[in-house]
């Protein structure tokens, strides 16, 4: 779920540029379920900056769960790791919407894309409600949750994957598509969180680092075309002809977007 100009804080900037040295994102050794000791830090093939783009539909990821795997809920934790911990858990569980918004501070809170216009978390739990009743088996692999700086926590190297065998999957005002079986993963991405002192989220960041990630990776990976502008409320003639001009500007799709969650939040 992404106006246009991203939200960048003093403790993002550093990962969007790619200057990370000042941030200590490095995890260390935990322990897997069979005892052995797999280091949780471990590059991965995506780990190298990719064009954010949605220029194509495919994804040739696959889950590797050595080195793609859920954070062990460890001792030593902070209180504010562990805030995220039990957000992604819940992600893990398939929540409902009202169980999805119980981690933000309020239905209103910024949810913000690199590649897609910002949301609300109310519209974030919504979208992702239909992605559990689609994909049942929808699951959130990670490499890490860290507190890099004080309130802020970055979740490494997420990747989500799930098997489209539940209902047609519909993503913002595009037509569903029918139920598929198809397996499908994105790519990865990072995600940041900016935690209050009440311990809860007050803003969540993703940052793509593939072309296919989000819902809209989904969506794209079954067929699905973003081409269609969202159904216009009451407009003038004059009014609805704008939408062809904005079709014409290299980021069209993520405005049609955006016109369609301005709809929905109205």
């Amino acid at each position: 779920m992404k106006v246009f100009n991203i939200f960048k804080s003093k403790y993002t900037t550093a990962v969007l540029s790619g200057k990370q040295k000042n941030l200590d994102v490095s995890s260390s050794l935990t322990e897997a379920s069979d005892g052995s000791d797999r280091p949780h830090g471990k590059p991965s093939k995506q780990k190298k900056r990719h064009s954010s783009k949605r220029s194509s539909s495919k994804s040739n990821n696959k889950v590797d769960n050595n080195k793609i795997k859920e954070h062990d809920q460890k001792e030593g934790r902070t209180a504010n790791e562990k805030v995220i911990d039990a957000l992604l858990a819940g992600w893990n569980g398939t929540p409902t919407i009202e169980e999805n918004l119980s981690h933000f501070a309020s239905p209103d809170v910024v949810i913000k894309f690199e590649d897609m216009p910002s949301i609300t978390a109310r519209i974030m739990a919504v979208e992702m409600d239909k992605c559990y009743k689609s994909f049942p088996n929808l699951h959130f692999h990670y490499e890490s949750v860290k507190e890099v700086r004080p309130g802020h926590v970055l979740v490494e190297d997420l990747q989500v994957s799930g098997t489209h065998t539940g209902e047609p999957f519909a993503f913002a005002h595009f037509p569903a598509i029918p139920t598929s079986n198809k397996h499908l993963v994105n790519d990865h991405e990072r995600l940041w969180f900016t935690v209050n002192k009440e311990g809860k989220i007050v803003l969540q960041e993703a940052i793509a680092l593939g072309s296919v990630t989000g819902i809209a990776g989904f969506y794209m990976q079954l067929g699905g075309k973003m081409d269609m502008p969202p159904p216009p409320p009451t407009q003038t003639r004059k009014q609805s002809g704008g939408l062809r001009k904005i079709k014409q500007s290299k980021r069209w799709r993520s405005v049609l977007v955006a016109a369609w969650l301005a709809l929905l939040s109205s």
